[in-house]
């Protein structure tokens, strides 16, 4: 798909006197290439994202509901419903949030691009746009933290992974 998206690109650069020159066939084409990339590369992952997460979210309210059910049809509630119920929630709370986390990063990155597609005269060389490109490739290492502030059992087994052998056995960090 990369390869796809970013194929256009053998056809709008010329080489003249060794430096890379962009032209583009008509504004309409650009526009067009503007639009395909902003939605492949934002619109399209944000969305199957959000979707994969909404049915996510809803499946574990559904067992959260039937879970209820079954406790108060039995007249038992108990601590490890409470507890599963409130796991769910957690887990619903950290899906948002790396949702959110992949919309907020790559916006700024994005949103500039697209303008620059469709006439915008962006500076690839100013500071706004490399603090935009800085902020779009932080976001590929947001998910383990996130995941490390909002899970219990990430937090564990990152420490067991990340133990250190010695010869008396293996010392936690």
């Amino acid at each position: 798909m990369a390869v796809l998206m970013n194929s256009y690109f053998f056809y709008i650069f010329y080489s003249d006197s060794g430096r890379c020159i962009i032209q583009w066939q008509s504004t309409s084409w650009r526009t067009f290439v503007g639009v395909a990339n902003f939605s492949v590369i934002y619109i399209f992952p944000l969305r199957l994202m959000g979707f994969s997460y909404w049915r996510i979210m809803r499946n574990l309210h559904k067992s959260a509901m039937n879970m209820r059910q079954s406790t108060s049809s039995n007249g038992t509630d108990n601590q490890l419903s409470r507890d599963l119920l409130t796991a769910r929630k957690k887990v619903v709370k950290m899906l948002l949030t790396v949702v959110v986390t992949f919309a907020v990063c790559w916006a700024p990155n994005q949103f500039m691009f697209f303008a620059y597609m469709c006439g915008w005269n962006l500076d690839f060389s100013a500071w706004y746009y490399h603090a935009s490109v800085l902020l779009a490739f932080c976001n590929s290492c947001m998910n383990p933290i996130i995941y490390g502030f909002k899970s219990k059992q990430y937090r564990g087994a990152l420490k067991r992974r990340l133990a250190v052998e010695t010869k008396s056995g293996f010392v936690q960090i």
